[in-house]
């Protein structure tokens, strides 16, 4: 397919991570299929490449199977020039953060910052099941 200008899978071939990274298109780890409808999916789960695709010599990974059908099926419509959203700067990309970084950002535990541990707790440890404590 990709003799011919069309896109092609790529699952199953081997591909090193080194020489995924160095062939990534423009939109990196994201989805361009997602992108064009506004949302912003980051595809780097995929480690088997099971939704991610070849064209003109760039490897775009996908959100799923759908996305990658609407991709193999009309590439040309999500890549430059005729892509309608161009990732955003890389300053505004969501980015992964360290135990540490996390730890230095929210310095005080729940326990002790005035939140009602009791109800985290029998809430099965989920956000929505903090709740202020009683002063």
């Amino acid at each position: 397919r990709t003799n011919k200008g069309l896109a092609a899978g790529i699952e199953g071939l081997c591909i090193a991570p080194m020489q995924l990274e160095a062939r990534l298109g423009e939109f990196g780890h994201y989805c361009p299929v997602a992108l064009a409808t506004g949302a912003l999916s980051d595809a780097r789960w995929d480690d088997d490449l099971k939704f991610a695709a070849e064209f003109r010599g760039r490897y775009f990974r996908t959100s799923g199977q759908q996305d990658l059908q609407e991709f193999l099926a009309n590439p040309s419509e999500y890549v430059a020039p005729r892509a309608p959203r161009k990732l955003p700067e890389q300053h505004l990309l969501p980015r992964r953060r360290t135990r540490v970084e996390v730890k230095e950002l929210f310095p005080i535990s729940v326990s002790f910052g005035g939140y009602c541990t009791v109800t985290y707790i029998d809430g099965e440890s989920k956000y929505e099941n903090i709740v202020s404590g009683v002063p």
